[in-house]
This record gives structure tokens, sequence and C-alpha cells, in this order.
């Protein structure tokens, strides 16, 4: 028996690492062979098969570069969830393999694992990456289907998907639709008319609307007219915005 305990004892002390060590990975796996010794750990303790210790597991391979390392793990489970689907797409994409992220996507959809908000930002993200239109269309349409709402992460994501493929009529429909929006969503959709349609009084009208202006809105705007203008004349707009900051002391 008391063998029985200690290995019970052993079993949840080797747990309780491998938790800890996946809940503050940063200061402690930064190399492949440390990643290795925790999938030795994880599927010592059969953690190997829950998706809390995978997703993140496959975090730190994300941050490290060695998503083909984590495509091994993940290969190696039953029945992911959303979670461990999302941070390889995720992962996949921010190592800049959208086809592998596209990829994982549609075998979520085949398995019937239901996509959710924190899927969708990064697809688009991976179908922008791939410039694919037709696709990022598809994925839009996704949306609807299986009743995502279309949040400030997944608006500002699909805003910029469509002002890469040069669609700017699309991507300020999908501005006006959005209930909220944050600096991050104005800015992107300032910048798409501002730096790909060149269209500086459209921009100047979005600006002037803005609820709070930061220093990227200002920036965006002084070197689109910069880019448009010939020499700064007195009363010229980059001269004029430039007092604007200096007066509401930004």
């Amino acid at each position: 028996m008391g063998f029985l305990k200690s290995s019970a004892e052993l079993e949840t002390s080797q747990e309780q690492l491998v938790f800890s060590l996946l809940k503050h990975p940063q200061s402690s796996i930064r190399t492949l062979h440390q990643l290795k010794s925790l999938h030795v750990h994880l599927i010592r303790t059969g953690l190997h098969q829950s998706s809390f210790p995978v997703g993140n597991f496959v975090s730190r391979c994300a941050a490290l570069s060695c998503m083909a390392y984590a495509a091994q793990l993940f290969g190696q489970m039953l029945e992911p969830n959303s979670f461990v689907w999302n941070t390889m797409i995720r992962g996949f994409q921010q190592n800049q393999e959208p086809g592998n992220s596209l990829s994982y996507f549609n075998r979520m959809r085949v398995r019937s694992v239901p996509p959710d908000r924190f899927t969708f930002p990064f697809v688009i993200r991976a179908s922008a990456d791939l410039k694919d239109l037709w696709r990022g269309v598809c994925v839009h349409g996704q949306l609807f289907k299986v009743g995502v709402e279309v949040d400030i992460f997944v608006g500002t994501s699909l805003i910029d998907f469509y002002i890469g493929c040069g669609d700017l009529e699309v991507a300020q429909h999908v501005f006006d639709e959005l209930p909220i929006k944050d600096a991050v969503t104005w800015t992107v959709i300032l910048s798409g008319y501002v730096n790909r349609g060149g269209k500086m009084e459209r921009a100047r009208e979005l600006f002037d609307t803005m609820p709070i202006k930061d220093l990227v809105a200002w920036n965006t705007m002084i070197n689109g007219w910069s880019l448009t203008s010939s020499t700064p004349q007195i009363g010229s707009c980059p001269i004029i915005m430039l007092l604007e900051i200096t007066r509401v002391n930004i």
C-alpha cells in the first residue's frame, strides 16, 4: 500500500510539474530538447490527451517555431477540442505557414468541431497572407453559417483582409456593420484609404469622426498627406495636423 501511495504521489507530483511548466513556459522551455522532455512528461502522466496541457504545449512550440513537432503531439490526440484546433491554426499562421493554417481549419470542419470567434481571425489572416480573395470570402460566409458574431477581432481581421485584397468597398461595409470599434479598427480602415487607395479626402472624413485619435492615427494621416502633396505650404494639411497634434498634446 505504501508503494501504491508513493506511486500516486509521484504521479501527482509529475502532473503538477507539467502544469507548472506549461503555465509559466517562458522562463523554462526555450529549446526543442526541453520541449521533447516536456512531451515525455505529458505522455507519462496521460496529459497528452488533455486539451489544456496540449494547447499550451502547442503555443510554446509556436513560440519556438517548432510547429512540425506540435503537429506530432496533436496527431496523438483522440479528440482535440476547439481550443487545441485554434492553437494549431494560430501557430501555423504566426509562423508564416498560412497553407497549413487553412488545412487545419478544413480538417477541423471535417471532424465536426465547430469553429468559434477565436478560430476565424487567424483563418482570415491566413487567407490574407495568401492573398486568396475567394478563400477569404468563403470564410466570411462561414461566419454567418455557424452563427459566430462578427466582433471587434473578427471584424478588424476582415477589414484588413479586404483592404489587402484591394476591395475597400467591402472593407468599408464590414467597418460600418461593426457595432463596436476600437482604435485598431479605426486605424486599419484609415490606413486602407491612405496606403491602398490614396483617398486622402475620404481618410480625412473618417479621421474627423474618430472618437479617440491616437498617435498612430495622426501619423497615418500626416504620412499620407506628405506622400500625396508637393512641398508643404502654410495652411496645408500636413502642417495643420502637426499643429493640431501639438495643441492636443499627444
